[in-house]
């Protein structure tokens, strides 16, 4: 007797709630069972249900009696798709074949695909196992090209830098495990440093032969040694000119310009003005370091001094020219044309100095080159 009292006590409570539920809240559940067995495309459905249920307000959202129903039918329909999302990539997979350096676009098609499955998703692939191998033989196939590529370098010459190079490259390219496949990479090393040896050499061989068109002279007092074109008058009386010379230690030369005008009237020049085939330069010069002279007769202004990145522009003009004019301009002015011999003695001095130059700097420049 008291179970049946019990009973109908419970069915009199339900009765009360449903007779107290809201019309909203009415509305809101049969929408929620109204979406039915969930399929893809259930997706609107199931949407619109979510926001009725949001927009209630707390007292008819109280009254729901499907809310867990309806998170249900969104875990089944995230369950479809992620199904449908799994086959594709499955597909895909499959789809994969013998892979090359040439033939990784379905390879990568796939891995792509499966990158962009949410995480629960990933688990449910099954042939993921296709994409491993695949890029294991991949790797294989790289490490071994890269092998190949050094082998291919053979004895070096200075025509072996572009194998050296793309070998280079396709290391770099590898990851850092491939890298430490490669079981001959001491070979392109060395390859390396022969060729950069070789061109040392030839860099070398181009400087010595230049600066042995200059005379060279050694001052044991300070140790510098100079570089002196033939043509360069043994005293600053002897006649004008505009000559190039270089100077200092043997890893530390500079280049260093020197003019001359000799007169029978002094003209104070500060201002050298270069007419080289048509083509001006204007040259300012530090009035305190010309030296005024005189003796038998003539005057003598005398400039000696390091050059800068801008004079070797006229230089080389003046070098090149087949008619170079030098105006030595201060309070008055002077013309000089160089002559044949003293163009050749300024192209020896510069083509030295950036010898030299490069020489020196070699070393850096192949390190900057290959960082």
């Amino acid at each position: 007797m008291k179970r049946i009292i019990a009973l109908s006590l419970c069915l009199f409570m339900i009765l009360v709630l449903t007779a107290c539920k809201s019309e909203e809240a009415k509305r809101v559940d049969k929408m929620i069972d109204d979406i039915g067995t969930v399929t893809l495309d259930s997706e609107e459905a199931i949407s619109e249900a979510e926001h009725a249920v949001v927009s209630l307000d707390t007292e008819d959202r109280d009254q729901l009696e499907n809310v867990d129903k309806l998170k249900e039918k969104r875990k089944e329909y995230t369950l479809l798709v992620n199904q449908e999302k799994v086959e594709n990539v499955e597909s895909l997979i499959d789809s994969i074949g013998e892979v090359s350096l040439t033939n990784t676009e379905k390879l990568e098609e796939a891995k792509t695909a499966y990158n962009a499955l949410p995480k629960e998703a990933k688990e449910l692939v099954s042939n993921y196992n296709i994409i491993e191998e695949a890029e294991s033989t991949l790797s294989t196939l790289r490490v071994d090209k890269v092998i190949a590529l050094i082998d291919g370098i053979g004895t070096v010459t200075k025509e072996s830098e572009e194998k050296i190079k793309e070998a280079e490259e396709a290391y770099k390219a590898l990851s850092s495990d491939e890298q430490n496949k490669v079981t001959n990479y001491f070979k392109l090393t060395d390859a390396r440093t022969e060729l950069t040896s070789l061109k040392k050499s030839e860099v070398e061989e181009r400087k010595d032969n230049a600066l042995a068109k200059l005379d060279k002279h050694f001052d044991d007092v300070t140790g510098l040694t100079y570089y002196m074109p033939s043509v360069t008058p043994e005293y600053v009386n002897d006649r004008s000119y505009v000559l190039a010379y270089l100077g200092g230690k043997d890893d530390d030369m500079s280049l260093f310009i020197r003019t001359d005008y000799v007169g029978d009237d002094w003209i104070f020049y500060d201002t050298l003005i270069i007419n080289a085939d048509g083509k001006t330069y204007t040259k300012k010069l530090n009035y305190s370091d010309i030296t005024h002279d005189n003796g038998g007769g003539q005057v003598w202004e005398f400039y000696n001094q390091q050059a800068n990145t801008s004079d070797i522009d006229w230089l080389k003009a003046i070098a090149n020219a087949d008619k170079a004019v030098v105006r030595f301009t201060g309070k008055y002015q002077y013309d000089l044309t160089i002559s044949e011999s003293d163009k050749k003695a300024i192209g020896n001095a510069v083509e030295a100095y950036e010898a030299v130059l490069e020489y020196t700097l070699y070393d850096v420049n192949e390190a900057l080159k290959n960082y």
